[in-house]
C-alpha cells in the first residue's frame, strides 16, 4: 500500500515540477505512517527497550549476588525486597512508555489515513481516555469518534470533492488557444467592447 502511494507521488513530482518542498512533505507524511513508523517514535522506542534491559540486567545481577550468601542478615533481606519492588516497577514504568509510544502512533497512523491536514489539530479533538489499544495493535473507541469529528470538523480534513471551474482566460469568445499576455489582453478588450481580430 505505501510503495504504490510512493509510486505515485514519485510520478505526480515528476509530471509537476513545480510542487514544493513542503507539498512533497506532505504527501510523504500521509503515505509513511500507513506502513513505518517514524523515525524519532523508532529512536524513543528503542531507547525505552534499551534502559529497561539495562536496569533490568543490573537488578538480576544485585539479585544473583544477593542469593549466593548462604545466610542473609535482616539488612540484606529487606535490601533484597527493595530491590524486587524496584525491579517490578521498572518492569510497569517500561510497560507503560512502549504502551504510550505504541498508542501516539496508531492514533497518528488512523489520523493520517483519514487525511488529516494537520495531525496535532485533529488530535487535541480526540477523547484519548475513551481509545483502548489493544495487544494485538487493534483500537478501539477511536474510529467513532473521527467519524464525528469528521462530520463536525470537515475543514480538517482533506476531501475528494472536485476543485470547481476555474475562469478561462480565453479570448472574448473563451478562446483557449491564446495565452499569457495575449489571453489577458484580448479578455481586457472583450470587456471593454473593443474589438480584436
Amino acid at each position: 500500500m505505501a510503495l504504490k502511494g510512493l509510486k505515485e507521488l514519485l510520478k505526480k513530482v515528476r509530471e509537476d515540477a513545480a510542487l514544493t518542498e513542503e507539498q512533497v512533505e506532505d504527501e510523504l507524511n500521509k503515505i509513511l505512517p500507513e506502513a513505518w513508523i517514524p523515525k524519532s517514535k523508532f529512536n524513543e522506542l528503542t531507547e525505552a527497550e534499551k534502559l529497561a534491559k539495562s536496569q533490568l540486567e543490573q537488578t538480576n545481577k544485585q539479585l544473583e549476588e544477593l542469593k549466593k550468601g548462604s545466610t542473609l542478615t535482616e539488612e540484606q533481606k529487606k535490601q533484597l525486597e527493595t530491590l524486587k519492588t524496584q525491579l517490578e516497577e521498572q518492569k510497569k514504568t517500561h510497560e507503560t512508555e512502549v504502551k504510550k509510544l505504541r498508542m501516539n502512533h496508531a492514533i497518528e497512523t488512523e489520523l493520517s489515513k483519514a487525511k488529516a491536514k494537520n495531525l496535532k489539530a485533529a488530535r487535541a479533538l480526540l477523547d484519548e481516555s475513551k481509545i483502548v489499544l489493544g495487544e494485538d495493535g487493534t483500537i478501539a473507541g477511536l474510529k467513532e469518534q473521527l467519524e464525528a469529528m469528521q462530520k463536525d470538523n470537515a475543514y480538517l480534513f482533506e476531501t475528494t470533492t472536485p476543485p470547481a471551474n476555474k475562469p478561462s482566460f480565453g479570448g472574448p469568445s473563451g478562446d483557449t488557444s491564446l495565452t499569457g499576455d495575449a489571453a489577458l489582453q484580448a479578455q481586457f478588450a472583450s470587456k471593454l467592447g473593443i474589438k480584436t481580430s
